[in-house]
């Protein structure tokens, strides 16, 4: 994925948020991995997670079209 700087920290702060919400035990993990000049980010914990229909919208609803 490719973005912006402001609408991809929105998008870490809001998967980490509910993740922390959500998380009555365990733990909540926030992994950043290099991989050559690309970086990985990832939100781990052990709360019921999103299903995986859900997934596309949770990166549609930060995307701007084109004038």
């Amino acid at each position: 994925m490719v973005g912006d700087p402001y609408s991809l920290g929105q998008i870490l702060l809001n998967l980490i948020g509910k993740a922390i919400k959500y998380t009555e035990e365990g733990g909540v993990t926030l992994k950043l991995e290099r991989h050559g000049e690309n970086l990985k980010l990832s939100v781990s914990d052990n709360c019921i997670g999103i299903s995986e229909d859900k997934l596309d919208d949770i990166i549609n609803s930060f995307r701007q079209e084109e004038s």
